[in-house]
């Protein structure tokens, strides 16, 4: 059969860091790997490929299946390429797959989508494959994972067991071969993604990656990893696990291997300021072989915000996790929520911590309640965004109502941009590893990144026209909700959430059992584990 797997171009309308960086398609690129090999595969980047490539691809190729992934923002998007597919072809199988759909299904119900995939879908995707190739649509629904079109909504299924991430195969990524070096972050130009653990043990409320998992976690094991690092071509690797610094052995097996085959890479990933903070010398070692930033979710300097946030964090521990990585010679890159309740001060306060932590390169969200994270239930009756208005819902916009006027508020954005990781006189005193030295040749990214930042500039600056008359009203109608203020979560699903002794404990039975940590469920079941109350919070740890 031919098989295409395709992703969308990025809605005009959508803000954020796609002007500054264009990562590969990883997710289509492993589940290609899946495909038995019987079968003839393309994929289509719609970031970096022109719409008209789309047609052609489907005149051309003529494909049996399409599959497509998208986040919230893009669902609009692929429905108008569905259209396509189907205008070309009605018996062509529309398969979409990804954390989204995994979240919020039904979203997809006004596209053409014939089937949803659920959860990992590498090995779901390709059994799929085979039930349709011997009997079309009618044994669909028997393969776990696969949700069928009927009528106006899909059928349910469960999700299946989690492989284990050793049996995920490596990503084709040959399949995006001419695309390869268009592919960067930033500076870290060419760029190409890698992954080593599936889900994440910690439960902040506003977070997607273990809600998508249903609370799994496993990793790879450091030989898998570095194997496929070794087929890698691109000098530069983005290591995108939710938190890819989470084991002290792990981490330094890693190191030994790569020290060991001669492999040299410059990495960057996200990592957790509690295990930057609590070990300086496995940073320190990480740098020498490449690591040259790291992707900090600082969220907020208050400890109050921290906790609803439930990022078992503290404000001291985040500093000195700034520390820590300054010392090592490795760039922080630090994510913030923006608190909807904030006046004027408070975006002063946040430029004055930046510049206290010298911190240089920043990204700023406004707390966006995604629908399927823990602390939507909480939220859904004061969004403002429409839940089809899918290309603002791209955490970059206001979907709350703010005390200041909405102009107002993203235009403090504005200038806490410029006055932060656009201010070209803050340089002098800030030492950057990842700023290409001004006499060297790659001194000419410095000028794409810098208008990329602007072209963020100016979407923020002209924001508030994107919105529709009726979500204007609602923001106008609950401009005085104030959010770090509310009752403990209403939202059942965020009672119980786990302690940081809790989430401790299950990544040492990860480490102890070869990579796949305990279902949440599970531990708390285990009558020598505490689980804290609702809506309180374990003190003294840092998020990511």
């Amino acid at each position: 059969m031919k098989i295409a797997l395709a992703r969308p171009r990025i809605p005009t309308d959508s803000i954020g860091l796609h002007n500054m960086m264009i990562c590969d398609p990883l997710e289509l690129e492993v589940v290609a790997a899946g495909i038995p090999k019987k079968h003839e595969v393309v994929l289509y980047d719609g970031i970096l490929d022109e719409p008209e490539n789309f047609d052609r691809m489907l005149k051309e190729f003529d494909p049996d299946i399409v599959g497509f992934t998208t986040y919230i923002n893009g669902v609009n998007q692929i429905g108008r390429m569905m259209d396509k597919v189907k205008a070309h072809r009605k018996d062509t199988l529309i398969a979409a797959g990804g954390v989204h759909v995994t979240r919020n299904g039904e979203d997809f119900s006004t596209t053409k989508a014939d089937v949803l995939i659920q959860g990992e879908g590498t090995f779901t995707f390709a059994k799929m494959i085979e039930a349709f190739e011997d009997s079309g649509l009618r044994n669909l629904k028997a393969v776990q994972g696969v949700r069928v079109r009927e009528g106006e909504g899909y059928s349910k299924t469960t999700t299946p067991p989690y492989p284990h991430p050793d049996q995920i195969p490596f990503a084709r990524r040959e399949l995006t071969r001419r695309w390869w070096p268009s592919y960067y972050y930033i500076y870290h130009n060419p760029c190409h993604l890698i992954k080593t653990a599936w889900g994440c043990p910690y439960t902040c409320s506003f977070c997607y990656c273990w809600q998508a998992t249903e609370g799994h976690y496993s990793f790879r094991s450091p030989e898998a990893f570095v194997a496929e690092l070794e087929q890698m071509w691109s000098p530069n690797v983005y290591i995108v696990d939710d938190d890819f610094f989470l084991h002290p052995t792990r981490m330094m097996k890693i190191h030994d291997l790569l020290v060991k085959k001669g492999i040299k890479k410059n990495f960057f990933c996200y990592g957790r300021s509690d295990f930057i903070a609590k070990h300086p010398d496995i940073i320190k070692a990480w740098s020498k072989i490449g690591l040259q930033a790291v992707v900090v979710g600082v969220e907020s300097y208050s400890d109050s915000e921290l906790e609803y946030f439930n990022k078992e964090s503290t404000a001291a521990v985040n500093v000195e996790a700034f520390k820590v990585l300054r010392e090592a010679n490795v760039d922080p890159y630090a994510s913030f929520i923006l608190n909807p309740n904030w006046g004027l001060a408070d975006f002063k306060k946040i430029q004055q911590y930046i510049y206290d932590n010298k911190l240089y390169y920043v990204i700023l969200q406004p707390l966006m309640p995604l629908p399927g994270t823990a602390i939507w239930d909480e939220w859904k009756d004061v969004v403002i965004i429409d839940r089809d208005h899918h290309e603002i819902w791209d955490i970059s916009h206001l979907a709350l109502p703010s005390r200041l006027p909405m102009k107002t508020y993203f235009r403090e954005m504005v200038k806490l941009y410029l006055r932060t990781c656009l201010n070209l006189l803050r340089l002098p005193n800030v030492t950057l590893r990842t700023l290409p030295p001004i006499h060297s040749p790659r001194a000419v990214e410095i000028p794409h990144v810098l208008f990329g930042g602007l072209r963020v500039l100016s979407q923020l600056w002209n924001a508030h026209r994107r919105y529709r008359p009726a979500e204007l009203a609602r923001y106008e109608k609950g401009s005085g909700v104030l959010f770090h203020n509310r009752e403990a979560r209403e939202n059942p699903e965020t009672e119980g959430l786990t302690d940081y002794r809790l989430v401790q404990k299950r990544i040492e039975m990860a480490e102890a059992s070869g990579g796949v940590a305990p279902s949440i469920e599970a531990m708390k079941a285990q009558p020598l584990i505490q689980i804290r109350p609702a809506g309180g919070c374990a003190a003294g740890t840092a998020g990511k």
